[in-house]
């Protein structure tokens, strides 16, 4: 006996179907698309056609079935021979399919005599497309609606019906915001402006204040700079060079002469051979 989708229960008529549901030998053997419905004959009984299109070679539902699941990507341009006599559509999914004679009929419920088509209609069906319309807002930019009436938007696009841009990209397409770009103008208004550059090693990586830092993790110092005394990379003026107010090291652009030593010592009240660099900075605008 062939079981149709639906609910049967205690109540259910005839008594001969509620008799043979209820017996303690009864089986179910599900055909093709209702492999998740229970293979328990006991009562109450659901039966449910999982999101697609089941197909059987004879008319009313019998004889050998097939079925196509609702496909979770776009399918475009493409056509399926059907070798059916009757159709059975899950909830919420309608589907297209052509003729011999190019007829592209849409249908929305099942068909248990392919005969009933229109005419002309029932001779080499193909099917063209499936689609659920569980979805209460039609899905944009391509996006599939499921059979739970959720959108399953395609890269780059976001929302509950795949009307906004996803982080990262901009445009009405969605472009993927330009390479080397951590941050861009995104958005489906954006420009796709590159706003935050990715900085290959940057001096923070390795500690390097005035450098830049290698892919080897060591720190180059730019011109005037050195490694400080406590360590830290590029963080003092490197000998003959002063710091600026501005916060640079620049180099000298006086050299004493020998005779000029006596001078230095006693400017800066030291021994001979010793300075700072700031009072050194402030001998030259003196002198």
């Amino acid at each position: 006996m062939l079981l149709l989708p639906g609910q049967y229960t205690s109540t259910t008529n005839p008594q001969l179907l509620h008799d043979l549901l209820s017996s303690s030998t009864a089986s179910l053997s599900p055909s093709a698309g209702f492999e998740n419905s229970s293979s328990s004959p006991s009562l109450p009984l659901n039966l449910a056609l999982q999101p697609g299109l089941a197909v059987y070679s004879q008319s009313l539902f019998s004889g050998q079935a097939g079925f196509t699941q609702l496909p979770s990507t776009l399918v475009s341009n493409s056509s399926t021979p059907l070798s059916a006599s009757s159709l059975a559509l899950s909830s919420s999914v309608w589907v297209a399919v052509s003729s011999g004679s190019n007829k592209r009929v849409i249908l929305w419920d099942a068909v248990p005599d392919i005969t009933q088509l229109p005419a002309g209609s029932s001779s080499a069906l193909s099917l063209l497309d499936i689609q659920s319309f569980a979805c209460s807002t039609p899905c944009a930019a391509s996006g599939i609606c499921s059979a739970s009436g959720t959108c399953t938007c395609p890269a780059g696009f976001t929302g509950s019906s795949c009307e906004s841009c996803a982080t990262g990209f901009f445009g009405p397409a969605c472009q993927q915001c330009p390479v080397g770009c951590a941050s861009c103008d995104e958005g489906i208004s954006g420009t796709g402006r590159c706003l935050v550059p990715i900085v290959t090693n940057p001096p923070s990586s390795c500690n390097c204040l005035n450098g830049n830092c290698g892919s080897n993790g060591q720190c180059a110092c730019n011109t005037g700079w050195t490694t400080a005394d406590n360590g830290t990379a590029c963080a003092k003026c490197a000998p003959g060079f002063f710091l600026t107010s501005t916060g640079d090291c620049q180099g000298l652009l006086y050299m004493p002469y020998a005779q000029d030593t006596p001078k230095l010592n006693q400017y800066f009240s030291m021994p001979t051979g010793l300075y700072t660099m700031r009072g050194w900075h402030r001998f030259l605008h003196r002198l």
